[in-house]
């Protein structure tokens, strides 16, 4: 494993050698080109920043459609018109013949306008990273600065630059050093915004930069444009261009990752990391709804436990108090004026009401325990023991009870005996005519069996349906109509605590019914349903 590391470093420290010993011979050759004509170097050197402007351009414009970072479409954009601007500034050039009514004023001058849009380019650049760019927008800004700079210079209202015989004029000068000036400005912004950028592009990009300060820095020393000042500059210059190649368009291509895509990569950095605060705070709210849950539960426990207690324990005193109150109304009766029979009358069928209310009470909190194992039950027989526990008042109210034939079901008979012994009761206390009719019917469903239980009684208006099944709360007073509120709460407890649904359709005058339903199949056999009373 060394070895192989050991002969992949000399490959890499021979390419890099051989890199380096090619970039001396092309600027050496260049440096021979400008000896013999400087024209043709020239041309060679602003054709190749043409190139490279117009690659760079290429690109990231080709790429847009992925980029949402804002700062390489923007740089990408800029770069076209700043190499069409040094394309002008070429043909422009003493010698070029392109313009022959100017003299080397023109050519300076498009220099200095191309090298203030590349510097204020560079200095903007780093405030768009990660910022999705309006394209047309910045095209359309471009277009019309460009467009101002080169009417100026063409219409003779940019300041000159250059004088035949004289040399660099100040305006030319104090513009290389402002540039230079802004050029170290958008180093150390992109300093401060290294993090966004690939380690080997961010340093290519820095060093591009300060070898562009260098050229700057040169052109202020010529006094002829075929000077050697000048001559350094554009080799410099070469250098400077080479690196953004590098940096940009050999990046870009060979390594798409590194520069177009690598934001794609911080996208994913960051949602894994949302990720994982995402699945933190997952886990903190579920560690406390299951803390909220387990309270809840233990605060149900605890009260479920103190109304049982309370009701049994409240049960003993009132069949002292009862027992009293019979008591004295039997041994005071004809002995105590007709106010006072009234008022014991009224504590005797108090009394009886409570002890009734606490007996319900107790079946209602006993619905949750599980004391009681499911077991497949024949319904026509659970029908039949509710209607014997019913006889009487079947009897007393010649109520005509009918019922389809019903199924076997696997639930708990006491409990379904309960549901089934409620709902009759109801139909009977509720009657509106004196022969009630009361009809048990069944439907099969998707893995449920509905039962209903049919009446003609009063009926219940539509804004009780709901309201009925509530505990303690009832539609008639205990005058008009007995009852203590708790039935269909209790009713309501068992069927949705054993999976199944409880409602009612009534129409008012006409009668109810009540629909609940029961799972048909049971994975757990062994799931153990409450027992009431």
């Amino acid at each position: 494993m060394d070895t192989l590391k050991t002969e992949s470093q000399s490959i890499i420290s021979i390419k890099r050698l051989g890199i380096i010993l090619t970039s001396g011979l092309i600027l050496y050759g260049l440096y021979l080109i400008s000896r013999n004509n400087y024209l043709l170097f020239h041309g060679l050197v602003e054709v190749f920043s043409i190139v490279v402007a117009g690659g760079i351009f290429m690109v990231f414009w080709n790429s847009r459609r992925f980029l949402d970072n804002g700062y390489y479409l923007f740089i990408g954009i800029a770069y076209v018109f700043i190499g069409g601007v040094d394309l002008i500034h070429t043909l422009g050039y003493k010698g070029m013949g392109v313009f022959p009514e100017y003299d080397a004023n023109l050519p300076t001058q498009l220099w200095i306008a191309a090298r203030y849009l590349e510097s204020f380019t560079l200095l903007l650049a780093p405030f768009l990273l990660w910022r999705k760019l309006k394209i047309y927008h910045v095209t359309g800004f471009y277009m019309i600065v460009t467009s101002l700079l080169l009417a100026s210079i063409f219409f003779g209202i940019f300041p000159e630059c250059f004088v035949e015989g004289a040399g660099l004029t100040l305006f030319k000068r104090v513009s290389e050093y402002v540039i230079s000036m802004i050029l170290m400005i958008s180093i150390f912004l992109l300093y401060r915004r290294r993090e966004f950028f690939d380690q080997d592009v961010f340093r290519l990009l820095i060093a591009s930069i300060v070898v562009t300060i260098g050229s700057e820095l040169s052109f202020t020393l010529y006094r002829n444009v075929y000077g050697l000042p000048n001559m350094i500059g554009h080799l410099l210059k070469i250098v400077s261009l080479y690196l953004v190649y590098k940096a940009y368009i050999e990046a870009g291509l060979t390594k798409p990752f590194t520069i177009i895509f690598k934001e794609l990569k911080e996208n994913e950095k960051e949602l894994w990391q949302h990720r994982e605060n995402l699945e933190k705070l997952v886990q903190n709210r579920t560690h406390e709804l299951q803390q909220t849950t387990n309270e809840l539960m233990r605060s149900n426990k605890e009260l479920e436990q103190f109304v049982y207690v309370a009701s049994h324990d409240l049960a003993e005193p009132l069949r002292s108090v009862i027992s009293f109150l019979q008591l004295i109304e039997k041994r005071y009766q004809g002995r105590l004026d007709k106010e006072g029979e009234e008022f014991i009358q009224f504590a005797v069928n108090g009394a009886a009401r409570m002890k009734r209310m606490l007996e319900s009470l107790r079946e209602y909190s006993t619905a949750e325990k599980q004391l009681g194992a499911l077991t497949q039950i024949d319904t026509q027989l659970v029908i039949a023991q509710s209607l014997q526990k019913l006889k009487v008042m079947i009897d007393e109210s010649e109520a005509k009870i009918t019922a389809d034939p019903l199924p076997e079901v696997i639930a708990n008979d006491t409990q379904l005996g309960f549901v089934f012994c409620h709902l009759i009761r109801n139909a009977i206390d509720y009657r509106s005519v004196e022969t009630p009719q009361i009809h048990v019917g069944i439907k099969s469903l998707n893995g449920e069996w509905q039962f209903s239980i049919r009446d003609n009684g009063v009926g219940i208006e539509p804004q009780y349906f709901e309201r009925i099944f509530l505990i303690f709360k009832r539609l008639y007073s205990e005058v008009e109509q007995p009852g203590d509120g708790l039935g269909l709460a209790t009713c309501k407890k068992i069927i949705e605590r054993d999976g199944g649904r409880i409602w009612v359709e009534s129409t008012p005058g006409e009668g109810s019914t009540f629909y609940f339903t029961i799972l048909k199949n049971r994975s757990d056999q062994a799931f153990q349903m409450p027992i009431i009373g």
